[in-house]
């Protein structure tokens, strides 16, 4: 009977060994496709924001919003006339003579 119970033992470990091989198929199988899918997705997005028509449609839409808000941050509050720009002092280059 020790015989009978051993061998029972023996058939459930392997029952249960394959179930968890089959398992980690699966599970190794859709953490692949997931990864596969991030790094798709990634390029497929980088090269989204590389393009021209992206690039123009958010300079676009800069341009539109910036020109709504400088006439009001402006307002008349430039002046007409400015003093000339201050001189550099000139520096001397030593000669090695």
């Amino acid at each position: 009977m020790i015989i009978i119970g051993v061998s029972a033992f023996k058939k459930a470990s392997l029952q249960i060994s394959l179930m968890f091989e089959k398992a980690l198929k699966i599970i190794t199988i859709l953490n692949f496709l997931g990864i596969v899918s991030i790094f798709g997705g990634s390029y497929v997005g980088f090269q989204y924001v590389k393009s021209p028509q992206f690039q123009n449609k958010i300079k676009n839409q800069l341009m539109g919003e910036l020109k709504g808000a400088l006439p009001g941050v402006v307002g008349g509050q430039m002046p007409k006339l400015t003093s000339p720009g201050l001189q550099l002092p000139k520096k001397s280059i030593p000669s090695f003579r």
